[in-house]
């Protein structure tokens, strides 16, 4: 994860996880991965892909002080299945701890769209 604090001009920007596909991003042949988002009233910014594969999403957050937990379920993460082939197989539920304050740093440098 990444670490440090959310800054009080933020309380109107807040992060947002999401599913996109590697490639085509309706298609059920593409590679999917869970992403984080910094949300923006002019689009979103794309922060990074958290480990992922197959058929993965539906996040769980939970703030604490100057982090983020998140779970999420993704396909087993050896091979870079499509999301169609990836509904076949099992999935794991994975945790991860991110670091608001570089999470809010990395989003400076990012344009929304």
């Amino acid at each position: 994860g990444v670490r440090g604090g959310a800054s009080s001009d933020r309380k109107q920007r807040r992060a947002a996880a999401s599913t996109k596909a590697a490639s085509s991003e309706g298609s059920a042949l593409a590679r999917k991965r869970t992403a984080l988002f910094e949300v923006h009233e002019n689009g979103l910014a794309y922060l990074t892909d958290l480990p992922s594969d197959g058929d993965t999403s539906y996040v769980g957050l939970v703030m604490d002080g100057d982090v983020a937990h998140l779970t999420y379920y993704t396909s087993p993460l050896e091979h870079d299945f499509a999301w169609v082939m990836g509904m076949m197989l099992p999935t794991e539920i994975r945790m991860v701890t991110v670091d608001l304050k570089a999470m809010e740093e990395l989003a400076d440098q990012v344009e929304a769209r």
